[in-house]
């Protein structure tokens, strides 16, 4: 009981999602249920009357008049029923699109350490890949919802027209023992417990060849989750195509490809077994109970109890009612199955209120420094900084100290894996720290609004993201954008305009406009941190800033960032020790520790130490 309760009330809260998504959808497909429902009906019943007409010797006025109600009522029942289908269609767009932006939008709004969770992006993915195998999740919602009112409403309509088979009977004086029997209340008898166990069967057989189904194409996803990736992410974009050919990669994607369909094979094959055998049971007790209702009707009508009309009305009736049955009990099923895949949507989205992630935005920035030049008296301090990535033990910094002065250009160098990147993630409060705590001028950054102290930074990660969208969209990240600021900032970047009419415009890329540009990696690098100057912010942050640069290009990126960071506070992560040269102050990080601090000539004054024997490695390069 506890597990339909819980059921029940997940579909409950899907609903309310459809609602809050697609307003007065679920209403407008009650009425275009309604309407599908009522159509074979009017011609059932009216095709009796018809029958009973022409066979009654009514008078040819009395059948024009049920001819032209015959049309009307399916002309208004059509025109109504397009009307309704017009008014889902819109409906169910407007929910496809809220659906799919809300569900984007949620991964925007989830804090960055939710955005690199596994866990989070294991379950995007899997509610994305149970839609494409078999609409699993909100779309098996809506579907079988709409189904189930029309088989309601069909099963309600068909027992109004045949309920009356039940209740005639015969003298018993036809001289047929065949027709006496089944003009006897015996013959409705067992004519209620054939339709009654064949309603039976055919929930039993749906019921049990859905959930068989539903099981198989689960097991379908995670072979269409890779196979997906393949065709999307990797054949179909032209950013792998050089490694595609120059690696001749075709060879091992086609072998994987027919790996996939292979093992493919066996859940269909599957598949088509339950179709077979459950389908075959159905369509054999529905043999044997139409065999039944046939004799059942005709005999009555040739024994005079039933008009010949009545065999359209009765067996139409009949047939209605239990494909309504049938159809029914697979949705209901369905629904059912649907459950837990609806679950996982609803987990994600944490329904009940989408909210926002807001981390700790409570307090705004501290009055005492909103009226204060920050870029002049920010100092930042990392007090006994220690932090491990969620879900690990090992820790990625520990106990780690160390002060920024305001307008200071600092350099973080260090091995692979020393925790630079992630001091910079802390800094940013794209994760907090586990133990000790980052101070701005006295107040832990806790404190301060998460997208507020956010703005104060301007950074270029090493993985850093560009759209194809315009060249000064891009850097300002929005539609609109200042022309004079986005070129300054390019200039600074030591970003020169190609010649050909490249300007503000021009979108990056070919994903979307034909005549977009393909930029180069040191391009890309230096629009990245064009991008990180437009935002003027009072701190730069800059990791790995020219990695695709060459010695040249590098050297004009410093001399143009040294100049334009006079007034800010910089820091430079790298690996290339030149960088160095430009900075007052260098920290050498090795194993998640502060382990050297100073100037480029102390800390080659010190024969002994990690950054010496970092820049004797490369000073080959340098002279």
């Amino acid at each position: 009981m506890d597990s339909k309760k819980k059921k029940l009330k997940t579909i409950v809260r899907g609903m309310q999602l459809i609602e809050s998504l697609s307003p007065h959808f679920m209403l407008c497909c009650i009425g275009q249920a309604v309407l599908k429902a009522l159509s074979p009906f009017i011609n059932i019943y009216l095709s009796a009357e018809m029958i009973n007409n022409l066979l009654g010797g009514q008078s040819m006025e009395h059948m024009l008049i049920l001819v032209l109600l015959m049309v009307v009522l399916n002309l208004v029942c059509q025109g109504l029923g397009a009307l309704m289908d017009r008014l889902v269609s819109v409906k169910q767009n407007v929910l496809s699109t809220q659906y799919n932006w809300t569900l984007n939008k949620k991964m925007m709004e989830f804090s960055y350490a939710d955005v690199e969770s596994h866990a989070v992006q294991a379950l995007r993915e899997k509610i994305r890949q149970m839609e494409q195998v078999n609409n699993m999740g909100l779309w098996n919602l809506v579907f079988p919802v709409r189904t189930v009112i029309q088989s309601i409403f069909s099963i309600l309509f068909a027992f109004s027209i045949f309920c009356s088979v039940f209740f005639q009977k015969g003298d018993g004086n036809s001289g047929s023992v065949l027709t006496d029997f089944f003009c006897s209340p015996w013959a409705s008898a067992i004519l209620a417990v054939l339709i009654l166990a064949n309603i039976l069967v055919s929930l039993w057989a749906v019921s049990q060849s859905t959930k068989k189904v539903y099981d198989a194409y689960a097991g379908l996803v995670p072979l269409n989750q890779v196979y997906t990736y393949y065709l999307e992410n990797y054949i179909d974009t032209y950013h792998s195509g050089k490694d595609i050919r120059l690696y001749r990669q075709g060879n091992l994607i086609r072998r994987e490809m027919e790996h996939l369909l292979e093992n493919g094979r066996t859940p269909m094959k599957r598949l088509k077994a339950i179709e077979f055998k459950y389908n075959g049971l159905g369509a054999l007790a529905g043999f044997i109970m139409n065999l039944f209702i046939y004799l059942t009707v005709g005999l009555r009508t040739l024994a005079g109890l039933f008009s010949a009309g009545s065999i359209v009305q009765y067996i139409g009736g009949i047939s209605q009612f239990i494909t309504g049955f049938t159809t029914l009990s697979g949705q209901l099923t369905l629904l059912g199955a649907n459950v837990e895949a609806l679950d996982v949507v609803l987990q994600y989205l944490n329904i009940g209120g989408l909210q926002e992630y807001k981390g700790q935005r409570d307090q705004g920035v501290p009055e005492r420094l909103q009226s204060e030049k920050l870029s002049e008296m920010m100092e930042i301090q990392f007090r006994n900084v220690s932090f491990a990535y969620p879900d690990t033990d090992r820790k990625v910094l520990e106990n780690l100290s160390f002060t920024i002065r305001a307008g200071e250009k600092l350099a973080v160098v260090g091995v692979n894996g020393s925790g630079k990147t992630t001091m910079i993630k802390l800094l940013c409060r794209l994760y907090d720290v586990d133990e000790g705590e980052i101070l701005m001028n006295g107040i832990d950054i806790r404190e301060v609004d998460s997208q507020a102290w956010q703005e104060l930074f301007g950074v270029v990660f090493q993985d850093f993201q560009l759209f194809p969208f315009g060249l000064g969209q891009n850097l300002s990240g929005s539609v609109e954008y200042d022309v004079d600021r986005a070129r300054t900032a390019l200039e600074e970047a030591g970003f020169g305009m190609r010649s050909g009419g490249m300007d503000m415009e021009t979108s990056l890329y070919k994903d979307f406009d034909p005549s977009g540009v393909e930029i180069s990696g040191g391009e890309a690098q230096k629009i990245a941190i064009a991008r990180a100057l437009y935002r003027q912010a009072p701190v730069l942050i800059l990791d790995e800033p020219t990695a695709a640069l060459d010695p040249q290009a590098e050297y004009e990126v410093y001399k143009n960032l040294n100049h334009v960071s006079e007034n800010r506070t910089a820091i430079f992560i790298s690996h290339r020790m030149s960088s160095c040269r430009f900075c007052d102050r260098i920290l050498v990080f090795d194993e998640g520790r502060l382990i050297q601090e100073g100037s480029h000539e102390e800390l080659l004054g010190d024969i002994n130490g990690k950054y010496y024997q970092l820049w004797r490695s490369q000073e080959q390069y340098y002279q």
